[in-house]
């Protein structure tokens, strides 16, 4: 057998009870060395509450795990939103838990500066971006809302395995190019090969990095579509951590690399003397540009942002003051800035960066998410155009769905505040220097051309629809559903509506917007009112008045990508969607689904015929067949045979159905949803450790054994079995 991932080593240092070491595709229980939740503890307290019965105090299982930080809201200083930050700190004084209050810090940052991520630990988060802390040679990766419940009352949790890609760097920057220019350029140039994998950072090149450039990198392997992250740690990272008052032996045991014979589901070579300063966008990712080509285009901006957990370190903070030393923000840009903690503020502070800053123009805000997550000040307007260094640029993400936003380092960032339309630091120096009189002063002074993939159907800023030729299917036209159960382990009924989604990567924030997500008053069915409000343009139909119980999601490739919001997927079986078909699907999203019971389903040949689908409803919309466009055939799912099967007609006469085959859910996957997610599982699992802990205190006389407990599919008594 081959040797070791890094990833695998560090995964197996971290089981839950004594197994053979964890290979890529195992389902394991872990015991993580630590666990973050952020705002969301607000939601993560009921759940935790409600795992122990009445006879028994809410415990924590092992209070050096948990770490409460406060980051994402905290503009809010409503009675409701103080009263739900009290209630947390409250509930951390009690249990004795790591807490760090509002203003400190996004609690990433606080993570890695604080010393709770070393070198060769599993860190987790209930947050998606906690693949930053691979930058430090742990294994970071996100769990979701129902996973921190579970951990803090037993310390473990499930996870799945997957598959660990070798991003091998070699060679070096040129100077003026970044971290954040190396993790936008694996967007592009691979745009699907992290695809809900892990992955490991190594070569020759990546000794060359900062530290911070490696947080950035880490951070945005999000983006990137990975489910977990580590780097090889290194001489850098033992400095760093040092420095912040940690001994060297806490770690010197700790694993930093693969075996010689490790096996890759594939490696990726960069050469990082082929990078050069780079943008993303607008509105998407996976489409960057060189940034002195877009910078040609002299696009207007009337916002810039240096904030977030990915670029707002000191080197950033210092960067961007260099940049803007004894210049002016342009009238029209409101240039936002928040340091990545407080710490980071008080040296920026200290060495008079912080000031730089302020006297350019800039607007600050408290250390923490804000508009990054379309909270609090500073978020865009309709219509309005942004350049940012924060981490994503999804539709409605940082405020209206209309607005543009781009992506890029620091630097570039604070150059286009200053010049008012996008440029480069070299061009605006360029510029100034020879006294040109070309600058754009209002925003629609020139037209503005926005880039768009070669390969795009669809208008800047939506989601690129597949271009992949495909057979068209008869006209569809929906009939009356019957309801039935399908199988002794399905809900769905037998001939639910299908509702067409077939665009590849819907995020989370396109399921569930963030300004709802810390609405901790909303009742499942507010929740279920306000799903897709950023899928479609404002003027748009919306396509949740016609959703009704039963129905099922079709939906493209990567659905539910970006935040682990838990929301997105509760808020789909409050609405009563039965199941969700889709293409393949964000590891987290089908993480968050299965943990409460929703029923997610991978289906690759939806592929060849979705966009054929969809297209063809739209046409049955635009004739009167169909109230809207994303309304679907009649579907059957079998879960006993895997298939799916699409009743499709024409309004004047029938035609053969279609069948699908489905990846068949694995059986730890298939057990975790008979038992009703994890929240039941967790119960059980305390309830077995309750009787068997008063049968030892308190044996029987006739045989002085435990009687037998039915264990739970997952429990640490259980096998894990892999797909």
């Amino acid at each position: 057998m081959s040797g070791l991932t890094l990833t695998e080593k560090i995964v197996s240092l971290h089981l839950a009870s004594d197994s053979p070491p964890a290979r890529q595709g195992d389902f394991v229980l872990i015991r993580p060395r630590r666990i973050l939740t952020h705002d969301n503890t607000s939601a993560v307290i009921p759940k935790f509450h409600a795992l122990f019965d009445s006879r028994d105090a809410a415990a924590i299982h092992d209070p050096t795990q948990p770490v409460l930080a406060l980051d994402h809201d905290i503009q809010n200083h409503t009675p409701e939103n103080l009263g739900r930050y009290a209630a947390i700190e409250r509930f951390a004084r009690a249990h004795a838990l790591e807490f760090h209050r509002a203003g400190s810090g996004i609690g990433h940052q606080l993570m890695l500066e604080r010393g709770h991520v070393l070198p060769g630990s599993l860190i987790v988060a209930s947050d998606s971006h906690a693949n930053a802390y691979g930058a430090l040679g742990a294994l970071g990766a996100p769990v979701v809302r129902t996973d921190a419940a579970a951990i803090w009352a037993t310390g473990h949790t499930w996870w799945h395995i997957p598959p660990v890609i070798n991003i091998r760097l070699i060679n070096a920057l040129a100077p003026g190019v970044t971290g954040k220019d190396i993790i936008l350029t694996l967007c592009a140039r691979f745009p699907r090969d992290a695809e809900n994998a892990a992955v490991e950072f190594t070569g020759d090149g990546l000794h060359t990095l900062s530290v911070s450039d490696r947080i950035a990198i880490a951070n945005m392997t999000t983006e990137w579509g990975a489910i977990a992250c580590v780097m090889q740690p290194d001489d850098a990272v033992d400095s760093y951590l040092t420095a912040r008052g940690l001994y060297p032996d806490t770690w010197a045991d700790a694993p930093r690399r693969a075996d010689h014979d490790a096996h890759y589901a594939h490696t990726i070579d960069l050469d990082l003397s082929t990078i050069e300063p780079t943008i993303t966008g607008p509105n998407r990712t996976d489409l960057t540009t060189p940034a002195r080509t877009l910078a040609a285009q002299r696009i207007p901006i009337d916002a810039a942002y240096l904030l977030s957990c990915v670029n707002a370190r000191l080197p950033d903070l210092e960067e961007a003051a260099r940049i803007l030393r004894n210049r002016r923000v342009h009238p029209r840009v409101r240039f936002s800035i928040a340091a990545a903690s407080a710490d980071i503020q008080r040296e920026a502070e200290a060495r008079g960066i912080w000031q730089t800053l302020l006297a350019s123009g800039a607007t600050p805000l408290p250390s923490g998410c804000g508009p990054c997550i379309g909270l609090g000040e500073g978020t865009l307007k309709p219509g309005q155009t942004a350049i940012s260094a924060t981490n994503r640029n999804f539709p409605g993400r940082m405020g209206d769905r209309s607005a543009q936003v781009y992506l890029a380092s620091p630097a570039i960032v604070a150059a286009s505040a200053i010049a008012g339309y996008i440029t480069t630091p070299a061009l605006l120096l360029e510029e100034a220097n020879h006294h040109s009189d070309t600058q754009v002063t209002e925003k629609d002074a020139e037209p503005r051309e926005v880039k768009t993939h070669p390969r795009d159907t669809k208008t800047p800023g939506e989601t690129r629809r597949s271009s992949q030729d495909v057979e068209l299917m008869p006209a569809i036209t929906p009939t009356p559903p019957r309801t039935s159960a399908l199988s002794a382990t399905s809900v769905v009924s037998s001939r639910p509506r299908a509702i067409i989604l077939p665009e590849p990567d819907i995020s989370t924030d396109a399921i569930y917007a963030g300004r709802h997500t810390y609405r901790s008053d909303m009742t499942p069915a507010e929740m279920a009112s306000v799903l897709f409000e950023n899928l479609d343009p404002a003027d748009t139909p919306a396509i949740t008045p016609h959703i009704r119980a039963g129905d099922i999601i079709l939906a493209g490739r990567n659905f539910g990508r970006g935040s682990s919001r838990e929301q997105a997927a509760t808020a789909l079986k409050h609405r009563g969607i039965a199941a969700v078909i889709a293409v393949s699907v964000n590891a987290t999203y089908l993480r968050n689904a299965i943990n409460n019971g929703l029923l997610v389903l991978e289906c690759p040949e939806l592929n060849d015929i979705l966009p054929a689908i969809a297209d063809l409803c739209a046409e049955a919309h635009m004739t009167g067949e169909h109230p809207h466009p994303r309304l679907g055939p009649n579907a059957q799912l079998d879960l006993e045979s895997s298939t799916l099967t699409l009743h499709a007609h024409a309004t004047s006469s029938p035609h053969a159905p279609i069948t699908l085959p489905l990846r068949p859910l694995a059986p730890f996957m298939h057990a975790l949803l008979n038992s009703g997610g994890v929240e039941p599982w967790t119960r059980a699992t305390l309830h077995h450790a309750r009787r068997t802990d008063r049968v030892h205190s308190n044996p029987s006389p006739s045989s002085g054994q435990a009687p037998d407990t039915p264990h739970s599919p997952l429990s640490p008594a259980a096998s894990c079995s892999s797909a």
